[in-house]
């Protein structure tokens, strides 16, 4: 990644990372993990966890897109 921001001019590239890449121009947005559910805690609570939530959310458009042939 450091080769090519160096040998070009004006690129800009959207990277995500557990960790810091350390090039230079690099900025740093920290995205707080989702909520999911307790393990031992009641099934009711798993479908509004925010993982589930998304998980689900990209399984049902997965489902449209081989539907549909995009």
């Amino acid at each position: 990644m450091a080769a090519i921001l160096e040998a070009t001019s004006g690129p800009r590239v959207l990277a995500t990372s557990r960790t810091p890449l350390r090039v230079a121009g690099e900025q740093l947005w920290t995205v707080p993990p989702l909520s999911l559910p307790a393990e031992d805690g009641p099934a009711s609570e798993v479908a509004e966890s925010d993982a589930v939530r998304l998980a689900a959310a990209e399984l049902g458009q997965s489902v449209r897109r081989s539907h549909h042939g995009t």
